[in-house]
């Protein structure tokens, strides 16, 4: 009697965790070699992942400044000249050394534009890691800070992606012929006008 009392509750745990786990509706040896190919694979998976994320590189161009109202001002004229103009922004403005970079440099350090930096993740801060792998490429992000200062920043270029170009609108064959009309009127209405003012005209 002892030996039932006391084997009854291993029997009900084992009859709850079978009902409960499906990994026990099938042989126990199958279950075992199925869940250690999962766990070895997404291992795997997982070692490969980061080192492609840690393989990437971005490169971009930045302007720093002590306060966020020169950040703001520098934005807003980013904005307006277009984001190729970073470059001479960073060299007149930015307090970063990599302001005086230039493509001719002697030292590979100091070589490239002004402004530009290249590295791969865990090498810069988070906040400007953030923005140089997730912002959209070729435009230019609004101002934020780090510990270092406020930055305004362009991304130029990341592994594996290329700038998206923007196409022209499409035209449709409707809008063509009546392009081509517009101008055929266009071009009669002058010879008319040029025949009427020689006397040649009705």
């Amino acid at each position: 009697m002892k030996l039932q009392l006391s084997f009854f509750p291993f029997v009900t745990l084992f009859l709850c965790f079978h009902r409960h786990c499906h990994c026990f509706r099938q042989s126990p040896s199958r279950s075992i070699r199925t869940f250690s190919k999962t766990r070895r694979y997404g291992f795997l998976d997982g070692i490969l992942s980061d080192l492609k994320d840690r393989s990437r590189e971005a490169t971009v161009q930045h302007v720093l400044v002590p306060t966020k109202e020169e950040a703001t001002e520098i934005y807003k004229e980013i904005s307006r000249a277009g984001s190729d103009s970073i470059g001479s922004i960073a060299k007149a403005k930015s307090i970063c050394g990599s302001s005086k970079k230039s493509p001719d440099a002697k030292l590979a350090q100091l070589r490239g534009a002004p402004g530009e930096l290249k590295f791969r993740p865990g090498q810069m801060l988070p906040p400007f890691e953030k923005v140089a792998f997730e912002a959209p490429l070729g435009v230019v992000q609004e101002p934020f800070q780090t510990r270092e200062g406020w930055h305004v920043v362009v991304v130029n270029q990341r592994t594996g992606e290329e700038k998206e170009e923007i196409s022209p609108p499409l035209v449709s064959k409707k809008d063509k012929r009546d392009t081509s009309k517009k101008r055929r009127g266009k071009a009669k209405k002058n010879t008319d006008d040029k025949q009427n003012s020689r006397g040649f005209g009705k």
